[in-house]
């Protein structure tokens, strides 16, 4: 009677630690992610299907990067990167992207820092999708990202970057 008491208070703690520790997957050889609470890994066919269910529209992703792929309530994201280093000049990749989004009026960029790194944000409300691109402190390193959700989650979606954002792990 004792020693199944005592397994029950192990396997109860054991519980708890493991619930409260985020799991973290690994993007690339110098990129981790620590899951959210609430994430829910997925493939591109739930993509797909939830894209559809949800009245979303589906980006066409580039083949050949790194990529993981999460759920959180109504809002679909999707990080990817490269083996390779890469340098990032978000300042001129904002310039650009904002010189091609003249007249979009439900456009908007900026970038911010999160824990060190700088984040080009993009908010396309009418492509009902968000963008960024996180880089390390030296810019050596880049993860690209894309939130996809139906135009009436878009709060829901604004809310879950800063999550996303300041659990992206870069290894300098």
């Amino acid at each position: 009677m004792k020693s199944k008491i005592i397994l029950m208070i192990l396997t109860g703690i054991f519980f708890i630690q493991s619930e409260s520790y985020s799991q973290e997957s690994t993007l690339n050889r110098n990129t981790t992610f620590s899951v959210p609470e609430g994430f829910v890994k997925q493939t591109e066919s739930n993509r797909l299907a939830m894209t559809k269910s949800n009245q979303m529209k589906a980006a066409a992703l580039p083949k050949g990067l790194n990529r993981l792929m999460y759920s959180y309530q109504d809002v679909f994201v999707t990080l990817s990167s490269t083996d390779k280093p890469q340098k990032a000049d978000l300042e001129t990749l904002k310039k650009g992207m904002d010189e091609l989004s003249k007249g979009i009026p439900s456009y908007s960029s900026k970038i911010i820092n999160v824990n060190g790194n700088k984040v080009l944000l993009i908010d396309n409300t009418v492509g009902e999708r968000i963008t960024f691109y996180a880089t390390n402190s030296t810019g050596s390193s880049l993860v690209n990202g894309m939130l996809e959700f139906n135009r009436a989650d878009h709060q829901k979606a604004l809310g879950s970057v800063q999550a996303i954002l300041k659990n992206i792990n870069f290894k300098n």
